[in-house]
């Protein structure tokens, strides 16, 4: 059954780092959870929105701005304190109008008041601006969506068991759109460990990695992606990539506070400092440069929401490449554009996201039929991610963003076990966990404290849940792998997929063999090596004759099964894609070290 913990969005890897926004995780699935370092606080949407001090509402009934302005004056100050937030900055741009203000403080104990101009980390934001400088390098006839990477950065390689030279295959647009296949970190310069990395090291250390899957295969969300893609631009421009950004999308913006250069951000007095309860000072440099390592301030985001929904910041040709779902599978309307995320609701589409690590939450979304948008930037951990902005922007557009899916095909009833029995199990993402199981004869799922609620069998044959915890229906595609053994469940709104994580037929005898003498070498427990002064622990097991990767506070799952790659003896595979290699002293798990746990 879908246990409470299945129902979330965990930030897995580091509390700092750009945190990864699965639009399954977040839309979906319908929950936010939020995790504070070496233990995680869990808050649910519906928590946030109707539990929590100073909640969000809903409505469907459009508000003029200067109404939601004067309810937002008195709300805001109540969602710092309920929060426990220091400094929050909102951008809100309605047709001709805009609003700006700040509130609260640059530090919690001290620091300045916050402004309009006061400048935040933006996180996985910055990935908006990284694309957007990317296309303006395209409508300058620099570089094309559809060549490969190895064309501009000939001495980039990355691993992959699924083909060879996947770099001649996987292009630019692969890289934006989460298609590439990567994983979420790099080995040097990652959410784990901030040092004297540059950006080009950095980038170097992607060719050390293993992709999940075959190029062009899937979405998964990833850091690397848009990093090479700074990385490509900075190529091609003869230029450091923040200099690029400024000369291509910030200058002409006149966003005169914004910028991707550290020194710039360490200079400037009026500058939020970010806030999480285990660490005291969370760094300021953020190697992954191109995915998260840019700052601005509320009055900047006005000027980009106004000039994007008006259709400035690029050619229109492009804008509409941009906003569209990239590389879509049969029946998909949302997912990723180019380096943005598309939600396609009932008659609106919005389009943005939201981003967060080292002690910073922002959120940037518009909906260009009603000419809004809204930017929220705070500086602390807090449960409000995507929901308060969205709430807002829904307010404005007169919509209410858990509006359903139009367009479904019909049912034609509901999931036998007769027909589907052979996917029931445990299926897992990054930070999610789903199990179908049969009851009665009928294939379903439920949430924790919820009766079962049976799957229902579209006319196309995907699977449907409309399960009254998700604000979405949740459409899954079954996919068998070798020998009809289910694969994995691909997700219809994003086009991300949990992988198939039960207990498969025993292994070969050689399989068996290999499990048994890699966990005499090195089952036992570990850790990984954390910003704050707490690390992540982790375990390998040797259960039922197969090695299983125990660490929730990394992966977001319980355990995960660990496959043994057919040629190589010492490197393994977890049903999301990820690689362990025991051939390394120490071990890595998906380009993270893992390291053997001191004794108490």
């Amino acid at each position: 059954m879908l246990s409470g913990r299945s129902i979330t969005h965990l930030c897995a890897g580091s509390a700092f780092g750009a945190k990864e926004e699965s639009l399954f995780d977040r839309w979906v699935l319908g929950s936010i959870f939020r995790r504070a370092h070496s233990s995680r606080h869990f808050y649910s949407l519906c928590d946030a929105c109707a539990a929590r001090p100073g909640s969000v509402s809903l409505c469907t009934v459009a508000v003029e701005l200067g109404e939601l302005r004067a309810e937002l004056l008195q709300r805001i100050p109540r969602l710092l304190t309920g929060h426990d937030i220091p400094g929050l900055a909102i951008a809100v741009v309605h047709g001709p109008d805009c609003w700006t203000q700040g509130f609260g403080h640059t530090k919690r104990d001290g620091g300045i008041p916050v402004g309009a101009e006061t400048i935040f980390s933006l996180q996985s934001i910055s990935k908006f601006f990284t694309a957007f400088t990317v296309l303006a390098a395209v409508r300058d006839g620099l570089v094309d969506l559809d060549q490969p990477v190895s064309r501009y950065l000939p001495e980039c390689t990355v691993w992959s068991r699924h083909q060879d030279r996947p770099q001649d295959t996987m292009t630019i647009r692969h890289l934006l759109c989460h298609a590439a296949g990567f994983t979420h970190e790099a080995p040097v310069g990652n959410s784990f460990a901030v040092g004297g990395e540059s950006f080009d090291q950095h980038v170097a250390s992607i060719s050390q990695t293993w992709l999940r899957f075959r190029v062009g295969a899937r979405h998964e969300y990833s850091n690397l992606g848009l990093d090479l893609a700074a990385a490509i631009v900075a190529r091609v421009r003869n230029a450091e990539f923040a200099d690029a950004v400024r000369a291509s999308v910030l200058g002409p913006l006149d966003m005169t506070r914004s910028t991707y250069h550290l020194a710039q951000i360490e200079a400037t007095s009026d500058r939020a400092v970010g806030h999480h309860p285990q660490v005291p000072q969370p760094p300021v440099k953020m190697p992954m440069l191109g995915a998260g390592g840019m700052y601005s301030c509320a009055r900047d985001l006005a000027r980009f929401l106004r000039a994007e929904l008006s259709g400035q910041v690029l050619p229109a040709m492009l804008v509409t490449e941009m906003r569209a779902v990239q590389l879509p599978v049969r029946g998909q309307v949302s997912g990723y554009g180019l380096g943005l995320g598309v939600w396609a609701g009932d008659g609106w589409t919005v389009y943005g996201g939201s981003g967060g690590g080292f002690g910073f939450l922002a959120d940037l979304f518009w909906e260009p039929a009603s000419g809004s948008g809204v930017g929220v930037l705070t500086n602390s951990c807090h449960p409000l991610v995507s929901a308060f902005a969205l709430e807002i922007l829904a307010r404005l557009a007169g919509r209410d963003p858990r509006d359903r899916f139009a367009g479904l095909p019909v049912s034609r009833g509901p999931a036998s076990a007769k027909e589907y029995g052979t996917f029931c199990g445990q299926y897992v993402g990054r930070g999610t966990v789903l199990d179908l199981t049969a009851r009665d004869g009928l294939v379903g799922m439920a949430a924790e404290g919820e009766s079962f609620t049976p799957l229902a069998v579209l006319d196309d044959d995907d699977l449907l849940a409309d399960m009254p915890a998700s604000p979405l229906p949740l459409r899954l595609r079954p996919v068998a792998g070798a020998g009809g053994q289910p694969a994995y469940l691909l997700s219809l709104l994003d086009g991300s997929a949990l992988g198939y994580n039960s207990p498969l037929p025993p292994p070969t005898p050689r399989d068996a063999a290999q499990a048994e003498r890699h966990a005499d070498a090195h089952a036992g427990d570990y850790q990984v090596h954390d910003l704050g002064p707490a690390s992540i622990p982790a375990a390998l097991q040797l259960r039922d004759q197969r090695l299983w990767l125990s660490a929730p506070d990394l992966t977001g799952v319980p355990c995960l099964r660990l496959d043994p790659d057919l040629e190589t003896d010492g490197l393994y595979f977890t049903p999301t894609g990820e690689t362990l290699d025991l051939r390394t002293e120490p071990p890595i798990y998906a380009a993270v070290p893992l390291h053997r746990a001191m004794p108490r």
